[in-house]
């Protein structure tokens, strides 16, 4: 409708009387950039977490604070950026909500509708091959590359965290202050504009709780289950001394969740799998599968940082139990834990499989908010 804070900023992007054009190409660029940017943020700050701070204060010794951040501290979290950007140019690559939410024809959004229409998986696995492939082809030489960039400890001095150089400045502020202004305070301030009243609110909650609750315990026992699956193939590998090639693994983020859901309904829909199609099991291993490359990146650059005469010193413990629970798991406690939360912050919003492995009577929270925004416009607020 007319008038609204965007409008008021910019006046001249629209006629007199005509609301702000939000439903282009232009406008989904910007939502998509704004919305995956704490992806990438949380990748760059586990590369820096991982520097050891040692080198760099041995560095500033005989740099300035500029030649170390340019000269030391960037090539040691190269690898960790440019894990970040490819994970995020596929995830924007892939996103079905926001073109969907704005009238944007998009692959992803072609290829859902096209096997709602046909009922052809076949078809749709054919339409899709050209996205998976290019997706799928960025995700293996960025992490290729990482993979080859990356750098591990055999022994450090100590466990210090890496610290700025000097108090941030008025950039600083004005750059973070404007980052949270446009990812929470706008999306914060539009969604007070449309609640309007306390009791929306409450209605909101009264109504959906159950939605909110099934859904966020949905993605945490994702979280938890890619956790394992990520621990399960790493921590044996750094037992046996043994490198393990992971670049492969990554593939299953490139699949859009379209297929993937089409995929899990042929499997599951028969036989003894049935009983986890039927269930809200379905979700957690679905997102598990997909989204699991997030919790072993984040795993693996933590475990990078553990020196190795630590790691081999725990064998000193007696016991195979006691090693584990006491040491080893410890070392490893920081990167499991990265890789749940950033798991999280992607798993949360997937939509395309979600729509389509929802067991009947059940409506996780994403769904709901794609529901009241698609089919009930009235009720922006609600959602």
């Amino acid at each position: 409708r007319p008038g609204g804070p965007l409008l008021a900023l910019f006046p001249l992007a629209a006629e007199a009387g005509k609301p702000f054009p939000i439903r282009n190409e232009l406008f989904v660029i910007v939502i998509l950039g704004v919305s995956f940017s704490p992806v990438f943020f949380f990748f760059v700050s586990e590369g820096l977490r991982a520097i050891p701070r040692e080198l760099v204060d041995a560095a500033r010794i005989a740099r300035g604070p500029w030649a170390v951040r340019l000269r030391v501290m960037l090539p040691l979290a190269m690898p960790s950026v440019a894990a970040g950007a490819g994970i995020v140019f596929t995830l924007s690559l892939l996103d079905y909500e926001v073109p969907r939410l704005l009238d944007v024809a998009t692959y992803p959004i072609l290829i859902h509708v096209s096997y709602g229409a046909l009922d052809d998986p076949g078809q749709a696995f054919a339409a899709a091959l050209p996205l998976f492939a290019l997706s799928a082809a960025l995700l293996v030489a960025t992490e290729s590359w990482a993979d080859r960039r990356g750098f591990a400890l055999t022994g450090r001095e100590g466990r210090d965290a890496l610290e700025a150089d000097s108090a941030p400045g008025l950039r600083a502020w004005l750059l973070v202050g404007g980052w949270w202004a446009v990812t929470v305070l706008l999306p914060l301030g539009v969604i007070v504009s449309l609640v309007g009243r306390p009791s929306v609110v409450a209605q909101a909650w009264l109504t959906d709780w159950e939605k909110v609750g099934g859904g966020t315990a949905i993605t945490l026992c994702a979280a938890i289950l890619a956790s394992l699956i990520a621990g399960t193939l790493l921590l044996p590998a750094l037992e046996e001394k043994r490198r393990l090639r992971v670049t492969y693994l990554w593939l299953p983020l490139a699949l859009p969740g379209s297929l993937l859901g089409f995929a899990f309904i042929r499997i599951f829909q028969h036989g003894p799998l049935f009983v986890v199609y039927d269930s809200p099991l379905i979700l957690i291993v679905a997102s598990a599968a997909r989204f699991f490359p997030l919790a072993l990146f984040a795993l693996r650059a933590q475990l990078r940082s553990v020196p190795r005469d630590e790691w081999d010193a725990s064998a000193l413990v007696p016991g195979l139990l006691a090693r584990w629970l006491k040491v080893r798991i410890p070392l490893a406690l920081p990167g499991l834990a990265a890789g749940a939360i950033g798991f999280c912050l992607v798993a949360a919003n997937e939509l395309p499989a979600t729509l389509l492995l929802a067991p009947p009577g059940s409506e996780p929270v994403i769904v709901r908010i794609y529901n009241l925004l698609h089919y009930s416009p009235e009720r922006d607020a609600m959602a």
